[in-house]
């Protein structure tokens, strides 16, 4: 197969020489007889800039398989995929609700209140992004505890609390403790109103614990995406 000119070329040279960490030792070969002065030894150069990439966290991954080593033996380790290992320190990347709904009590208001069923239909049908936005929102974290025994064993739960307000329910956004995982829902009349505030409060809070000091861009934005244009301009509307 035919190695493509901008692989020949000197700035994509440059640009991997850039691309390696000069703390690594594995580097100085580079910048020596292997640097490619012609086509004909490209393929060593790129095969060395390869190495050199793949082993400049070594250091890094020995500390951490150091620390693990501490928690569970290492030959345990080899049990696990590299997936399971993620889902069991991490928790699993597809939030649940089903799931958080399990583990979720309710505190000074019925579960079986209109705008409590109007909560779960609305992150029932929201996508995963925004599933994980509601969690970063309400507990500064985007993954749950990968089944019910890791609830229990974490003793984590959600608790939805009354939102006290002498005005209109309807104007008012949803607030969370983070730290607690709690959030305070106001009693919206309907099922739209309690998704637009939901939204508009996941894609503009600014009071997360991971939320330091953000922008005027990232107040509006979320994982990436930017809060839609009709929660702006309700907004900006009241």
């Amino acid at each position: 197969m035919q190695v493509s000119s901008w692989i020949r070329s000197e700035s994509f040279i440059k640009k991997q020489l850039c691309r390696v960490s000069p703390a690594e030792e594995t580097f100085a070969p580079l910048l020596g007889t292997v640097f490619p002065s012609s086509v004909n030894n490209r393929k060593e150069f790129l095969k060395k800039v390869e190495e050199a990439k793949l082993r400049e966290g070594t250091l890094q991954t020995k500390a951490i398989l150091a620390g693990l080593s501490d928690l569970i033996p290492s030959p345990l380790l080899s049990l696990c995929t590299w997936q399971d290992l993620e889902w069991k320190v991490c928790g699993k990347p597809f939030v649940d609700i089903n799931l958080l709904k399990r583990h979720t009590t309710c505190s000074g208001v019925a579960s079986d209140a209109p705008h409590i069923a109007y909560f779960w239909q609305t992150l029932q049908e929201f996508g995963q992004v925004d599933r994980r936005g509601f969690l970063r929102f309400a507990w500064a974290q985007e993954r749950l505890p990968v089944n019910d025994e890791e609830f229990e064993r974490t003793k984590t739960r959600m608790m939805i609390k009354p939102f006290n307000i002498s005005g209109d329910p309807n104007s008012a956004f949803p607030k969370a403790d983070t730290c607690f995982f709690n959030i305070m829902l106001p009693e919206y009349s309907n099922q739209k109103t309690l998704r637009d505030r939901l939204l508009f409060a996941i894609y503009t809070d600014s009071h997360s614990m991971n939320a330091d000091e953000p922008t005027e861009d990232e107040l509006t934005t979320m994982n990436g995406r930017r809060a839609p244009s009709y929660l702006q301009e309700s907004s900006d509307s009241e």
